[in-house]
């Protein structure tokens, strides 16, 4: 069965896009984490710096799908909710990958989200400094071809991100097409707390086990 993709709505579209400052933000912020340095290499120190680079390769994976899905990933039926640079951008457009992108994008899988024979034994050198500069040249080259499905409120967080290295991004949150202008993000909490899932907090604000953007 090949899958029919869906004709995304207007709030869809913004929702993803909330998703993908929340993906740049984490890929910039875990790359900035492991640039500073610091690290003691006792088991604390080595678990948290795996902790984060693991992170980042998790979100260069999602953007990487994002910009360049495989041959025949759109057909697959468990895809077909899935957003891509192609949604917000003009027929044809594709984003254009660096030499041996895919067999980057299919390392990250083997290595980090299949428990599989063809894992190298000791560990991967990941060159994560080049990734996320020709990563974020690729994205950057999407911003410029993205049209309102993408809205300038987040086109311009997410350059911020990227070229400014800013490190708390705001979530759109304008009024939604509906009718009665209710935005139809649901902002739902941590269960035991008040915190919603969706923020990444600023610098006065530190909500524990928060996982995504601010709404504010």
């Amino acid at each position: 069965m090949v899958a029919k993709r869906p004709t995304f709505t207007p709030d869809q579209l913004k929702i993803g896009g909330n998703h993908l400052l929340y993906e740049v933000q984490m890929f910039c912020n875990t790359a900035a984490l492991m640039e500073e340095g610091g690290w003691e290499w006792g088991w604390k120190d080595k678990t948290e710096y795996m902790a984060v680079l693991e992170s980042f390769l998790m979100h260069t994976r999602s953007l990487m799908y994002f910009l360049c899905p495989p041959r025949g990933y759109r057909k697959n039926p468990l895809k077909e909710r899935e957003l891509f640079a192609e949604d917000y951008c003009r027929a044809h457009w594709k984003a254009k990958a660096w030499k041996g992108f895919s067999t980057e994008r299919d390392n990250i899988s083997i290595d980090l989200m299949h428990m599989s024979i063809d894992r190298l034994e000791v560990g991967r050198n990941w060159e994560y400094t080049r990734l996320f500069r020709d990563l974020g040249a690729m994205l950057l080259e999407f911003l410029d071809h993205a049209d309102d499905r993408l809205s300038s409120h987040l086109k311009s967080e997410i350059r911020a991100a990227l070229v400014d290295g800013k490190r708390v991004a705001k979530a759109d949150t304008s009024p939604s097409a509906k009718a009665d202008g209710a935005y139809s993000i649901s902002f739902t909490a941590v269960p035991g707390t008040a915190v919603p899932t969706t923020t990444i907090a600023g610098e006065s604000v530190t909500p524990a086990g928060a996982t995504g953007l601010s709404e504010s």
